[in-house]
């Protein structure tokens, strides 16, 4: 009641969300990370800044030209790649950094992470043939999380219109571009982004508070929904068997993935893809919430169907994955006895000890299998 009273001061306009936040609209791309821009995420379990740089990336500038024995890592991915949940400092990939420098003092390492929200494999496919290959990166490291195979498939999603490939007779056509304007009619010639400032003055007070209020659920966010049998469609591709939208999902997917390897073939780069465990998959009280919320019957839905079925898409194209579902289950049992989890409740995202573990992995998986010791 005390968030609704103080939102209605200020009242949300349609378009205008937390999705859009630190966003502009990119022709190319369908949105991008608006250069130059320092603010605040504000969620109700986390404040966090946010730089970006006059690339479109999050952190320090960073030099396209490489130094003599470095050695350069690029990161892809969505949200959870470019964590604005979480301080820069505690960002799973300037952990990886931090703990590769420290184990190769005499050799200089970057890790230029530029993950975007909401982006899917085409959208970061994209990013890397116009701007990341100019980076030369010997490794470069896609997140890959389960949502990015239905909207593989997809012109829009929750941030707006999107580019997508078309496939047929197995060959990919890039379609909606130039990407469709939002519709920003509702705005009254007013910044978007200022519109957001205004908002978040009441939602820190209000999400913060609810936070509070709500804390005695924890960690079973979907405790009290209500039943309905409107599955979300990026849910779809928990499907044991996949119906025919699935199955084309998971065909670009799979072009998608040989595209991106035969990119980063063709630039002396190696490719690394991370399996992002949604929540659900190392919380089995989060899967067990969303079956009863969404009807999805076991005889027809597995919470591990996307990672089966990657690790076989994978292992036909020959591109290596890491699929850290063992190693995060470990750490998940290790860190219970202190109540603590390797997600945000709310959110959904990594929270700090999750970007630390899986930062803590990617560091033991590069150093063992990638960093070639001159």
């Amino acid at each position: 009641m005390v968030e609704i009273g103080l939102r209605s001061l200020h009242p949300l306009t349609a378009g205008t969300n937390h999705n859009k936040l630190f966003c502009q609209y990119d022709s190319a791309l369908g949105w991008s990370k608006i250069p130059n821009f320092l603010g605040v995420h504000i969620g109700a379990e986390y404040s966090v800044e946010e730089q970006i740089n006059s690339q479109g990336i999050r952190g320090p500038e960073y030099s396209i030209e490489k130094k003599r024995d470095e050695y350069r890592i690029l990161i892809l991915g969505d949200s959870f790649a470019e964590g604005y949940m979480v301080e820069f400092n505690e960002l799973f990939s300037q952990q990886l950094k931090n703990r590769l420098s420290k184990e190769y003092p005499d050799r200089i390492i970057e890790v230029i992470n530029a993950g975007t929200g909401g982006y899917s494999t085409d959208q970061e496919l994209l990013w890397l043939e116009q701007q990341g290959i100019n980076y030369a990166p010997d490794l470069v490291v896609l997140m890959f999380y389960q949502n990015d195979i239905w909207f593989n498939s997809q012109g829009w999603y929750y941030r707006g219109y999107k580019p997508f490939f078309n496939l047929k007779n197995d060959t990919l056509t890039l379609q909606n571009v130039t990407v469709p304007k939002p519709d920003l009619s509702n705005e009254n010639g007013q910044s978007l982004l200022k519109e957001l400032e205004i908002f978040k003055r009441g939602q820190i007070v209000a999400s913060k508070l609810k936070y509070h209020l709500t804390k005695s659920q924890f960690p079973n966010p979907l405790k009290n929904a209500i039943q309905t049998k409107n599955i979300p469609s990026e849910y779809s591709v928990y499907r044991k068997v996949g119906n025919s939208e699935v199955q084309n999902a998971w065909e670009t997917t799979r072009h998608l993935l040989a595209k991106m390897k035969q990119l980063t073939d063709s630039i002396g780069s190696e490719l690394l893809v991370f399996y992002v465990n949604p929540r659900e998959e190392l919380y089995p009280v989060v899967w067990e919430n969303m079956q009863a919320t969404y009807a999805l019957a076991d005889t027809t839905f597995s919470v591990s169907t996307p990672r089966a079925k990657l690790d076989q898409v994978c292992s036909h194209e020959g591109l290596l994955l890491y699929d850290a579902t063992t190693d995060l289950k470990h750490a998940r049992d290790s860190i219970k006895e202190l109540n603590e989890m390797l997600f945000y409740t709310l959110d959904g995202h990594w929270n700090p000890i999750g970007n630390a573990i899986v930062g803590e992995l990617l560091q033991k998986k590069i150093s063992a299998e990638y960093i070639a010791i001159p």
